[in-house]
């Protein structure tokens, strides 16, 4: 960080100087650093994969016992349509967890590139 504005990206220092009231003067602008938690993105991320694997497995499984690929049994007999579609419905948050969990670093990433942080007088 500096308090150089001119170092900042074009489109940063556009919306920094329109923000900017008459008279008034940038003392600090910099953009934050996303390297500096590079290892908690990066802990996200492998548990974000992790987490997929699981419940892709178990959409997966859920989605062919909808449709009749995989039979499960319930005491001996074929689990109903309601059962299926119940666990079915339940793996579908899981996925979207997954996906966010993998997708949060990328996009923390792609929202500090679009940060400016300035102090002014």
């Amino acid at each position: 960080m500096s308090t150089d504005i001119s170092k900042l990206p074009p489109g940063l220092r556009k919306a920094l100087n329109a923000e900017l009231a008459d008279g008034e003067r940038v003392l600090f602008a910099g953009q934050p650093n996303w390297r500096a938690e590079g290892g908690a993105l990066i802990a996200i991320l492998l548990f974000g994969i992790f987490w997929s694997a699981i419940a892709l497995m178990l959409f997966g499984m859920t989605l062919g016992g909808l449709l009749g690929l995989v039979p499960f049994n319930s005491n001996g007999k074929p689990a109903g349509l309601g059962m299926n579609l119940f666990f079915f419905v339940l793996s579908l948050p899981f996925v979207a967890i997954g996906w966010v969990m993998m997708a949060a670093p990328f996009l923390g990433i792609r929202k500090s590139r679009h940060t400016v942080h300035a102090v002014t007088n």
